[in-house]
């Protein structure tokens, strides 16, 4: 609709142009062949000059004498010198230069609807961009509409994780609580062995390994000090189970009197099979561990290790023990498999070191590689004459120095005693 209102404001206006140049325009400079009536018809080329409204001469073959036509009267006379030669007797004709006129007109005509026609196209064009453009606006309004939804349903959903998040968050501390208090306190170690440490460092806010120690028959000859450092499949929640069941397991096969450290691997393994139902399920969770019993009369050490090792120090030479190349549960649920035990004389001074992989296994470095177990055992080698004390700070600031930015990667677990009897 708009555009047809502009086209025939346009039309209206060349209309008036058409007029104007009708009634006062000159003729324009344009070359025409003119034909002469009345006569013999002769071929005669004109310029009209619109400078001056005269004519100007193309043939000089001939003279003539012209006033100037116009729209109102369309013939001219002239006059002929025949043959190029001066002729005292000089007829005239008219002369018919309605052509001229006709010829301007029509090709004024032309170039106005040119114009006309490329408004058209022109205004086609932009009223199709126009369309064009509202379609986009749509579009991007239909999509502004879709995202602020899409916005909203993502707002409540994590809210709904935030919810869960927290949720879970509380749960998981509330465990840890039952786990410190299930755990003995690191400190009550070092009033059984003054010169001692616990390195503790879960990976999350409950931990996959625990420490255990006891002493029994403490006034008698009997006297022993067992100690343990147990790292259970996995870390965090799942982790978790699996430290309080063997937690609990080795509470009860200590109270029942089993004192030696391989009869105790021995039940502990065939309590974590019964309990988890391995031999009937694809369940393979255990456990990694030493455990020490020291024989404080007698001064010796008895040892036994599944999958870990025992590192101690003599008179300045390391020297470690490893334990069996199999776990307590998990594996082997119908073979019969004994621990090993070990025995060391601990007639002079022994610093002992038992760990689980946690701080080995740890990446970082410039390198970003393991710590590796040689590592950490040349660590405890160059500061195990140091107060216990100082042993743990230092093990403390090497790995978190090692790990950097990177995240920890397990639970971290040494325990250090010096055995001087």
């Amino acid at each position: 609709m708009e555009m047809s209102k502009i086209l025939l404001k346009s039309i209206f206006v060349c209309i008036f142009i058409l007029i104007s140049c009708g009634i006062a325009a000159p003729i324009p400079a344009v070359l025409f062949n003119i034909n002469i009536l009345g006569g013999t018809d002769v071929n005669i080329n004109w310029l009209i000059n619109t400078n001056n409204n005269s004519f100007v001469e193309l043939n000089k073959n001939s003279t003539f004498d012209i006033n100037p036509p116009t729209f109102v009267d369309n013939n001219f006379h002239y006059k002929d010198n025949q043959h190029g030669q001066p002729n005292d007797t000089k007829s005239e004709n008219q002369i018919d230069i309605f052509k001229i006129y006709l010829l301007t007109t029509v090709l004024l005509i032309f170039v106005i609807l040119f114009i006309l026609i490329g408004v058209s196209v022109a205004l086609r064009s932009n009223k199709k961009a126009h369309k064009l453009l509202k379609q986009k606006n749509k579009q991007i309004e239909e999509q502004k509409l879709l995202i602020e939804k899409k916005n909203r349903v993502l707002g409540a959903s994590l809210d709904k994780i935030h919810y869960q998040n927290k949720s879970i968050t509380q749960s998981i501390k509330y465990a840890n609580q039952i786990q410190e208090a299930l755990f003995f306190d690191k400190k009550l170690l070092k009033t059984i062995l003054d010169e001692s440490f616990i390195l503790f460092m879960p990976r999350d806010v409950v931990s996959g390994d625990f420490y255990w120690f006891s002493e029994v028959d403490k006034f008698t000859d009997k006297h022993k000090i067992i100690i343990s450092a147990v790292d259970c499949t996995g870390h965090g929640v799942p982790g978790a189970f699996m430290s309080m069941l063997g937690f609990n397991l080795f509470n009860n096969i200590v109270r029942d009197g089993v004192y030696e450290p391989n009869q105790i691997l021995n039940k502990l393994h065939r309590g974590i099979v019964v309990t988890l139902n391995q031999e009937s399920t694809q369940n393979k969770d255990g456990m990694d561990m030493t455990v020490c019993v020291i024989h404080v009369k007698q001064k010796i050490i008895e040892f036994a290790g599944a999958q870990n090792p025992l590192f101690y120090i003599q008179d300045g030479k390391a020297k470690r023990i490893k334990g069996n190349k199999f776990p307590v549960g998990g594996h082997f649920v119908r073979k019969k498999q004994e621990f090993t035990k070990h025995i060391i004389k601990a007639d002079k001074p022994t610093y002992c070191y038992l760990f689980s992989d946690g701080f080995a296994d740890q990446f970082g470095g410039n390198e970003n590689k393991k710590f590796m177990t040689s590592s950490l055992r040349e660590l405890l080698y160059e500061i195990h004459t140091r107060p216990m004390s100082d042993q743990k700070g230092i093990l403390k600031e090497v790995t978190n120095a090692w790990r950097g930015d990177n995240q920890q990667t397990d639970d971290i677990l040494v325990i250090g005693f010096k055995v001087d009897l």
